[in-house]
């Protein structure tokens, strides 16, 4: 169990505006993103019950309404992700999305989300992300891509936005972590080594869409807080077309160097 759950005020962030629509709300350890869509708000994660009363000063310091939330997008189903999802879903009376594929870790494998039933309880999605099918609000459209491997229903996102009214194309992958998929994690809770090479699969087949900001589900993976401590006024630090091949890339060649080649 991550630090964060037992010293949440040591991983406080406050808000930023990652675009004209988007913000950041999570903590220092695990990404939470607001998005207002110009027809309510979305939210992408939720992180865990501990620091869930973040998330919820951060949205309100930025000028909004938490129940103002209609919908919320979950990356994946481990307890950092999803943890504070029934208590958000709960307050705010939004409509929760995941993958199908990690629907059995609430209902019959809760030991795979990671965490015991205080960090995260149990939830009830209402939609299952729909493969070519992009979830809708307002002014948005996020489009799902399924990217198994750090779980069998991770989920990457992306979207349009704009940065000072120039539209940008967003993309964040739903999960890097390599702690679940090596021999061990596997073995361990019965899950199958496909899953290895579908992570790395996914990275190659990703590696060059079209991104103009790469935005993490963890902050870490791409800056984003250092990037925004070293902000300039009238910059946004967090464009740039080669970051997320960058992001690819470096990922890519870790695993090779962590797992070598899946044949």
């Amino acid at each position: 169990m991550h630090e964060s759950v037992l010293r949440p005020w040591e991983y406080f962030v406050k808000p930023f505006p990652i675009t004209d629509q988007v913000y950041y709300v999570g903590n220092r350890w695990v990404g939470s993103f607001l998005i207002d869509t110009g027809d309510g708000l979305l939210l992408i994660d939720c992180g865990m019950p501990q620091t869930l009363y973040q998330v919820l000063e951060n949205i309100r310091a930025l000028g909004f309404d938490p129940k103002d939330i209609r919908t919320i997008l979950i990356t994946h189903a481990h307890y950092d992700h999803c943890g504070g999802a029934e208590a958000m879903r709960q307050y705010t009376g939004a409509k929760l999305y995941m993958g199908r594929e990690d629907a059995y870790f609430v209902t019959e494998r809760p030991e795979l989300m990671l965490a015991d039933a205080a960090t995260c309880p149990p939830f009830q999605a209402d939609y299952f992300y729909e493969k070519d099918t992009p979830v809708c609000q307002g002014n948005i459209s996020i489009l799902p891509v399924h990217t198994p491997g750090h779980t069998p229903g991770t989920y990457s996102l992306f979207f349009d936005a704009t940065v000072q009214g120039k539209t940008v194309r967003c993309g964040m992958h739903g999960g890097l972590g390599f702690n679940t998929i090596d021999d061990e994690f596997l073995e361990e809770y019965h899950l199958p080594k496909s899953l290895r090479r579908d992570y790395y699969e996914n990275l190659l087949r990703m590696r060059d869409w079209p991104v103009d900001m790469a935005i993490g589900s963890h902050p870490g993976v791409v800056k984003m807080l250092e990037k925004q401590a070293e902000r300039k006024p009238g910059e946004n630090p967090f464009l740039g077309q080669d970051e997320w091949k960058n992001l690819m890339d470096r990922t890519i060649k870790k695993f090779q160097d962590t797992f070598g080649i899946p044949e």
